[in-house]
């Protein structure tokens, strides 16, 4: 029989190898099943255990590839590297050098013994012959190759959407990349109570109102929003989203609305009600607990359009906690031809700043700690935006604003990821230890313009203002700039975190990624 037309041709292809260099010497054409065994050989490391055991997933795996390769690190430095976690910067998602086969290795994909096989067998095949191989199959096969083949998915579509959105900030060329995953999928509306539970008991105890009621700043904006305009207010309905304990519900009904509507999802709501009646409102506040997307208004009797829709849902840099998502679902369902939204403009500002002060707080104080080093601890630091009041002569650069956010109009998905050039100016020479954000509110929609302002040069806030930090300080000469890209998104484990990348492209070039959560 001619082999070439055999059922079995799948056998005499021969199977592809892929070769690399080694991540410590000179040696290359090293096949990936061998290059871990040149390395322990000829190195005296063993590469990927020690990864392991310092916890690596697959992400980090490919920053520790490109930065050995990029900064030619030797031996003798691999067990630094790995213990400061000296590569885990989103910059080294980049690869260093071209068709490096090393990032195809699949690190976090070692499975069990029983499973290897099975599996490297049916990856080869040609599609007839991988379901004549399943039917093979056991049954206890079949749950540990599924398991296996599971657990891997979920590792790498996490790890690709993460790279997408780094090469989206990075890539002055990719203007549209495909959804890798349903938009819908990383919005709070889409949450379930179950997975969004710890978050709404953090609005439970009094603690975090008595913050909030306690921060004038916030509270008399919307009691001037909304009394100074109660001509608007009177006889119209009002929903109030996360009422809290239904201050801004009871300031509704002193304007003279109709009926004010106050819903929120955690235990405050008894609170709320409590307050309602002991100010004798309960005849125009209705408290309803649940989850606004999920409730039937019909159902309960309460009505299906609203006149007015106010809520205080602005998180720290505005976005985080996500609760805007909630707001615009009500906007889209639940507001009449005709309503407006309080507030209903908002506005994101960056500058840079310098604060001896902060940085030692943050970054110096880990280099002796009661005597002992624990400067590893700083990358973990940087890494995340950090919410603290800066003194405004602490700002050292212009102020540009980075977003401009109509909400009576905005799409869900255009707040759900946020991209912008920026531009700061220096008219002296300074010593930047980082950027702030700040962002103001505005009620436009009423006859007296409000404005909410969170800006080191207002009334201090419960928001106070974000700060991103640089592991070293920046020096600046008068007259210099810094420009680049920053770019806003939902963080993918975490609908209600942020990613925040900043791409700086002047003469301080750099890429730095921040978290909130």
């Amino acid at each position: 029989m001619d082999s070439s037309s055999s059922d079995d041709e799948y056998i005499e292809t021969e199977k592809e190898v892929f070769t690399a260099e080694c991540l410590f010497c000179d040696s290359n054409d090293l096949e990936l099943e061998t290059i871990f065994d040149h390395i322990k050989t000829a190195h005296g490391i063993d590469f990927l255990d020690d990864c392991h055991r310092n916890n690596l997933d697959s992400y980090q795996f490919i920053k520790l590839v490109n930065f050995l390769r990029k900064n030619g690190k030797k031996p003798d430095d691999f067990s630094k590297i790995l213990q400061e976690k000296l590569f885990d910067y989103e910059e080294f998602l980049k690869p260093s050098i071209q068709d490096d086969y090393l990032l195809m290795f699949d690190f976090e994909g070692e499975v069990s013994p029983e499973s290897i096989d099975i599996e490297k067998e049916i990856m080869i095949k040609p599609e007839i012959e991988i379901i004549k191989s399943l039917s093979s199959l056991s049954k206890d096969e079949l749950l540990i190759l599924v398991k296996n083949m599971m657990q891997k998915f979920k590792k790498t579509k996490q790890s690709l959407l993460d790279i997408v959105n780094f090469i989206s900030a990075n890539d002055s060329n990719v203007t549209q990349i495909d959804n890798v995953e349903s938009s819908k999928s990383n919005l709070v509306t889409t949450l379930n109570v179950e997975h969004d539970q710890s978050y709404i008991d953090s609005y439970s105890h009094y603690s975090i109102h008595h913050q909030m009621l306690s921060d004038k700043t916030r509270t008399l904006s919307y009691q001037d929003a909304i009394l100074e305009n109660d001509s608007f207010f009177r006889n119209k309905t009002v929903l109030d989203i996360g009422c809290g304990v239904g201050v801004l519900s009871l300031f509704a009904a002193k304007a003279g609305a109709k009926i004010v509507v106050a819903v929120d999802q955690s235990d405050i709501i008894k609170n709320a009600q409590r307050i309602i009646w002991e100010n004798k409102m309960e005849d125009k506040i209705k408290t309803v607990k649940g989850k606004l997307e999920q409730l039937d208004f019909a159902k309960l009797q309460l009505p299906e359009k609203y006149d007015i829709i106010v809520s205080e849902w602005m998180g720290y840099f505005l976005l985080f906690e996500g609760m805007l998502d909630t707001v615009l679902f009500a906007r889209n369902h639940l507001l009449s031809d005709r309503g407006v939204l309080l507030p209903d403009r908002c506005k994101l500002f960056i500058s840079a700043f310098s604060d001896c002060s902060i940085y030692e707080k943050y970054i110096d104080f880990w280099n002796d700690v009661y005597g002992f080093n624990m400067s590893s601890i700083v990358p973990d630091v940087i890494s995340e935006a950090i919410v603290e009041s800066i003194r405004p002569e602490n700002i050292c650069s212009s102020i540009d604003k980075i977003s401009d956010i109509n909400i009576s109009d905005c799409s869900i998905h255009s707040v759900s990821k946020i991209e912008s050039d920026f531009e700061l100016k220096f008219n002296n020479d300074s010593t930047i230890h980082g950027l702030v954000g700040w962002f103001d509110c505005n009620f436009e929609s009423m006859s007296k313009l409000i404005i909410l302002s969170t800006s080191p040069f207002s009334e201090p806030t419960h928001w106070k203002q974000t700060i991103f930090l640089f592991k070293e300080p920046i020096i600046i000469k008068s007259g210099q700039t810094i420009s680049g890209k920053i770019l806003i998104t939902k963080d993918v484990s975490n609908p209600r975190g942020l990613k925040i990348i900043f791409k700086i492209e002047s003469n301080q070039s750099g890429t730095f990624a921040y978290s909130m959560n």
